[in-house]
């Protein structure tokens, strides 16, 4: 009890309202930074969906574990190359 009145004596030191840490808080998710989350968030989940299945797609289709390994890397690739093109044309766009 003693340390809460100690800092309200001295002054505010923490916010009453979410809104005066956040001033626009409801225009966060039309914000850059709320956009490139919620573009974060839907390729996490499209990479574990991939993930998971594509062990039971190969298997499926009778094709081996080897190929498996393939994909993956192919994948991983494909991610390496398109992230230095794609982040060059979000520079040039200044997204």
């Amino acid at each position: 009890m003693e340390v809460t009145s100690t800092l309200l004596e001295k002054g505010k030191n923490f916010a009453q309202d979410p809104s005066e840490v956040f001033p626009e808080s409801k225009k966060f998710f039309f914000s850059s930074i709320g956009k490139a989350h919620l573009i974060n968030s839907l390729y996490g989940i499209g990479y574990t969906i991939q993930i998971a299945m594509l062990p039971y797609l190969l298997i499926s289709s009778n094709a081996g574990i080897k190929h498996n390994g393939y994909l993956l890397t192919l994948f991983s690739l494909l991610q390496f190359t398109g992230s230095i093109f794609f982040g060059r044309m979000a520079d040039m766009l200044k997204i």
